[in-house]
């Protein structure tokens, strides 16, 4: 986001960025700690090779940098597991909530709104979960679907909005779903194929 856009407000801690490094040539299988280009988005690595940096990064950055890989082979073969979903829905929500809220995460992501309840109980994440729960009651479907979420989010409600708001400040106090989606990920690692 451009912060001199109208309308631009912070309403999370971003993630830092780590400034690109050239990729130096590898003389081990062991990958060095400049060796860290997947903190600026997944480049290509396998999930093993990924999961090996979680000793030298963020686990937030090396969640996001999964979620991006994850996207990446969404768009190419269409199909993706169950475990790759959960880290996808996850990994949007998370994403998402660092400098938005539940309002941009319906508004913009609705086709997770179904799943991302489930998904956040499969990783261990009950409160982040709970909250995610009352997000979704504050839109007042009967069912939730993309479709009925995407025609809530048209209608202008202040009362949503407001609930909405309480929610996401729910979620900035808690440290985040990243642990558990990692460890989630370390744990199903064979059912995620990029």
């Amino acid at each position: 986001y451009d912060v001199s856009e109208p309308g631009w407000k912070r309403t999370g801690v971003p993630k830092a960025r780590v400034a690109a490094t050239p990729k130096p040539v590898r003389t081990s299988a062991e990958p060095s700690p400049i060796d860290l280009d997947w903190q600026d988005g997944y480049s290509g690595q396998t999930v093993e090779e990924l999961l090996s940096f979680e000793k030298y990064g963020r686990i937030d950055l090396l969640a996001a940098a999964f979620t991006s890989a994850i996207q990446e082979q969404a768009e190419r073969r269409g199909r993706l597991s169950e475990a790759e979903r959960v880290v996808l829905a996850v990994g949007r929500l998370d994403s998402t909530m660092v400098t938005d809220g539940f309002d941009n995460f319906f508004r913009y992501s609705p086709q997770f709104a179904p799943t991302i309840v489930g998904s956040l109980l499969l990783i261990g994440c009950k409160r982040i979960a709970n909250t995610t729960q009352r997000a979704l009651d504050a839109l007042c479907l009967t069912n939730v679907t993309t479709r009925q979420v995407k025609a809530a989010m048209r209608i202008p409600d202040e009362r949503r909005e407001k609930k909405l708001e309480q929610c996401s400040s729910s979620y900035w106090k808690t440290s985040g779903p990243a642990r558990n989606l990692l460890a989630f990920i370390k744990a199903n690692k064979d059912n995620i194929r990029f």
